[in-house]
C-alpha cells in the first residue's frame, strides 16, 4: 500500500527543532542548573565544545527555550531571562558586537513597552559611535577604546539591573521582572584573533560585578579551536567559562530521534500510519553511531525515498548508500573537500581509510604500517601531510600515535569504503 508523500520531520541542513530533541539530558541538568544559579545571581558562563554536527546549535537553542521559559526541565521551575542569540563571523568586531547587544535588547525589552525611556538614555553612546562611524583603534575615532568599554558596561549594567529588580521595575515601564540576561554566541570558531573576545568577554563579566550586576551569562558555542581562540586573547579566559563538550549519542537517543519523526508524519496521515521493518531502523540507527547530523540527513533520506506505509529494510539501504543517498549527501556537506581536496595522493587517503577503522581511537605507526600497502617513506610522509592540515592530530607526549581530527569524518570514510561489502547492495 503506498501514500501520498508529506512532511518530512528531518532537517540535516538546520538546528534541531527542541520538540524533535533527543539525549543530552546530562548536558541540559548542567545548564539548568546554571540558569538557577545564575538567577539567584550566581553567573557561569558555558562554552559548548564538539565537532561538526554534533548538536551543539540545537543546543544553544534548546538552552535559549530553557532560558525565556518557552519550556522546562523541571515541573516546578520556570525560568523568564531575556535572552540574545547571535552567529558570529570572520569580520564581526567588538563594535558590530556591541551593536548587535543594543539592538537585541531594544528589540525585546519593545515586547514589553514600547517606549522605554531609560534604555534610550542608557545607550545613548551608541548612537554617538554610528554617527563617527568608528570602529575601535581606528584612528579617526573620537572614542578610546576603554571610553568605548566603559559605556557598555554601564549601558549593560544599568539596563539589566532595572528589568531584574522589583523595587524599580513598575517605575520603569515593565510588565513583568526578568531573571536577568543570557547572551548566546554560536560559531564562535569562525572569529579573527583580531576581536579578542576572551579579553573581552573576561574584562566585561568582571566588569559588570564591580556595578553590581550578577544576573548575566555567556554562553558560547563552537569547535574544539574556541578554546585556542580565546587563550590567544587571554591566557585565563577560558577559566571563567564551563566546558560542556558534545560526544556521540547514546543508541536509544537516535532511534528515538527516527521514532519521533515517524510519529510526527503519522500525525499527518492519520488514520493511516507509518511503520518501519525493524532490522531497517537498526541499519539506520548503526550507520548513524550516534552523530545527530547523520541521524537527521538518514532520516530525511529514508523518507525522501520511501512511498509506501511499510518503510523497507531495501529502502533504507538504498536511501542511505544509494547514489545521492544519505552518505553522499552527508560527504558533499561536510568531508568531501578534506578527502578529495585537501589530499592529493591515494596512497595518503589509504592511511586515512586504515584509521577509520577505528576512527575514535588512538593509533601507532607501526599498527598502519602493517596494514599499508605503500612504502614506509610514504607513510611517512603522509602522516606529516596529513597532521600539518590538521586532518589527523598527534597525540601529546607520544610519538608515532595518531588519531583523526573529526570522528565524524572517520565514519564517512568507513562507509564509503565499505557500504557496498557491508550492505549487500
Amino acid at each position: 500500500m503506498s501514500y501520498s508523500k508529506k512532511y518530512n520531520p528531518f532537517k540535516p541542513n538546520h538546528p534541531i527543532n527542541p520538540g524533535m530533541f533527543s539525549g543530552r539530558a546530562n548536558e541540559i541538568i548542567r545548564i539548568n542548573d546554571t540558569l538557577l544559579q545564575l538567577k539567584n545571581g550566581n553567573p557561569t558562563n558555558l562554552l559548548i565544545i564538539g565537532e561538526r554536527g554534533i548538536g551543539k546549535s540545537s543546543l544553544l537553542i534548546l538552552t535559549n527555550y530553557l532560558a525565556i521559559g518557552k519550556i522546562d526541565w523541571e515541573e516546578d521551575l520556570t525560568f523568564n531571562f531575556l535572552s540574545l542569540q547571535f552567529n558570529l563571523d570572520p569580520k564581526i568586531t567588538i563594535i558590530d558586537l556591541i551593536k548587535k547587544i543594543n539592538n537585541g535588547l531594544q528589540r525585546e525589552l519593545a515586547k514589553e513597552e514600547k517606549e522605554i525611556e531609560f534604555f534610550k538614555n542608557a545607550w545613548s553612546f551608541i548612537k554617538k559611535l554610528e554617527i563617527a562611524g568608528c570602529k575601535i583603534n581606528n584612528e579617526t575615532s573620537n572614542f578610546s577604546e576603554s571610553e568605548i568599554f566603559d559605556n557598555f558596561v554601564y549601558s549593560l549594567a544599568d539596563t539589566i539591573n532595572t528589568f531584574s529588580s522589583n523595587s524599580i521595575l513598575t517605575q520603569k515601564g515593565f510588565k513583568t521582572k526578568k531573571d536577568g540576561l543570557i547572551i548566546l554566541l554560536d560559531e564562535v570558531d569562525n572569529v579573527s584573533e583580531q576581536l579578542n573576545l576572551g579579553t573581552f568577554i573576561k574584562n566585561l563579566s568582571e566588569a559588570l560585578i564591580v556595578q553590581g550586576c550578577y544576573n548575566i551569562m555567556f554562553v558560547l558555542s563552537g569547535l574544539p579551536k574556541v578554546r585556542d581562540i580565546l587563550q590567544s586573547s587571554h591566557e585565563s579566559s577560558v577559566r571563567i567559562f564551563e566546558e560542556i563538550t558534545l560526544y556521540p549519542l547514546k543508541s536509544d537517543d537516535v532511534k528515538d530521534i527516527y521514532l519521533k519523526g515517524i510519529k510526527e508524519v503519522n500525525k499527518n496521515i492519520s488514520p493511516e500510519i507509518i511503520k518501519i521493518e525493524k532490522n531497517g531502523l537498526e541499519i539506520m540507527i548503526d550507520v548513524s553511531e550516534g552523530y545527530p547530523h547523520f541521524a537527521q540527513q538518514i532520516g530525511s533520506s529514508v523518507f525522501n525515498l520511501n512511498e509506501d506505509l511499510i518503510i523497507s529494510d531495501q529502502t533504507v539501504k538504498e536511501s542511505i548508500f544509494g547514489t545521492n543517498g544519505a552518505i553522499d549527501l552527508i560527504g558533499r556537506r561536510f568531508y568531501s573537500h578534506l578527502y578529495y581536496n585537501k589530499i592529493k595522493e591515494d596512497s595518503y587517503r589509504e592511511i586515512l581509510q586504515i584509521m577509520a577503522e577505528n576512527p575514535n581511537e588512538w593509533i601507532r605507526k607501526k599498527e598502519i604500517q602493517s596494514k599499508y600497502t605503500k612504502k614506509s617513506t610514504t607513510l611517512t610522509n603522509g602522516l606529516k601531510a596529513l597532521r600539518d592540515r590538521n586532518i589527523i592530530i598527534s597525540q601529546v607526549g607520544k610519538k608515532g600515535v595518531y588519531k583523526l581530527q573529526w570522528i565524524g569524518f572517520g565514519i564517512w570514510i568507513k562507509y564509503l569504503s565499505e557500504k557496498v561489502k557491508n550492505y549487500n547492495l
